[in-house]
């Protein structure tokens, strides 16, 4: 019967050490994510700037400069 308690105090202590390691795992993953979420916001915003920007110089009048 020890040798039976023995193997499930064990068991229960690799299992503990495996949830630990996964709860890091996931932890990490949740922080990478967030920054990766951040940095697509930025991309996008930076893209609508830019299709901003082109919009609007498509829009200027095809002149010619005034020292012609």
């Amino acid at each position: 019967m020890e040798s039976r308690l023995t193997q499930l105090e064990e068991l229960l202590a690799h299992q503990q050490r495996l949830l630990d390691e996964l709860n890091e795992v996931i932890t990490t993953q949740r922080r990478e994510i967030d920054w990766l979420l951040a940095d697509r916001e930025k991309l996008k915003a930076t893209v609508t700037r830019l299709v901003q920007l082109q919009e609007s110089a498509e829009q200027l009048p095809d002149e010619r400069p005034p020292h012609y």
